[in-house]
């Protein structure tokens, strides 16, 4: 009953996006998000993590603030952090980062979780869309060293759309106008091409994208090649923040 109720909540808000309701809708997603007893916080972290920077209230970026100073630091809170783009809790999300070049090297590393599954890549995404530069184009860097397609189209892309700025919208584009293909699922078919998966991400991103999202990723020939063409004529990007 209490997820259908906040479901509905977050429902409404993008139903009827006005200020005030939207930023009561974060502020109640923030209290069970920080509820040691709730069993909502994973969900509610999804659902914040779609919001933009304008729906986070001073009460709603306070009380990040002082998860935060309590150190009770997981991925969630530091990209929520980023999208309600706290700029003064930077130094807090710089002591988090980790090298993910030698991190990825270690021996010791083999049979912890890849370095795109850390906290420290959390706090790196958080800094890039909250625009430090230098952690923009690290996290492009290291996207790029993962040669596996399916990886790349199921977990970096989302990260790479989490940023949400002109140099992220570039680099999707790039892949999005690729014939790159997952690996077929079939011996002797064709794999599904990435630009399905992308389809979806770039509806989350940008908003005069000409096709709405579909999580089914069900996209017609026509749709794929209508973004396809509008996608390469882009000059500047419309991101949803």
């Amino acid at each position: 009953m209490k997820h259908q109720t906040y479901w509905y909540e977050v429902h409404l808000a993008n139903l009827h996006p006005e200020h005030k309701i939207r930023q009561e809708v974060v502020n109640r997603l923030i209290k069970i998000f920080f509820d040691p007893n709730s069993d909502l916080d994973g969900q509610a972290c999804t659902w914040l993590l779609s919001f933009r920077e304008k729906d986070f209230a001073d009460s709603a970026k306070m009380a990040i603030r002082k998860e935060m100073a309590a150190k009770k630091l997981g991925k969630g809170i530091v990209l929520v952090c980023g999208v309600a783009n706290i700029q003064d809790q930077l130094p807090c999300l710089k002591e988090l980062l980790i090298d993910e070049v030698v991190y990825s090297k270690d021996p010791n590393k083999r049979y912890f979780p890849k370095w795109y599954f850390t906290l420290g890549w959390s706090a790196r995404l958080a800094r890039a869309r909250m625009g430090v530069q230098e952690d923009i184009e690290k996290c492009l860097t290291m996207v790029d060293t993962v040669t596996d397609v399916h990886t790349k189209a199921t977990i970096l892309f989302h990260d790479v759309a989490y940023i949400r700025r002109p140099e992220a919208m570039e680099y999707l584009r790039k892949n999005f106008l690729s014939d790159a293909r997952l690996s077929p699922t079939n011996p002797g078919m064709l794999g599904e091409p990435v630009s399905n998966y992308l389809m979806l991400v770039l509806a989350d991103c940008l908003s005069n994208f000409p096709v709405k999202r579909k999580e089914a990723r069900n996209y017609t020939k026509e749709e794929v090649d209508l973004c396809r063409k509008w996608m390469s004529e882009q000059t500047k990007w419309d991101i949803i923040r």
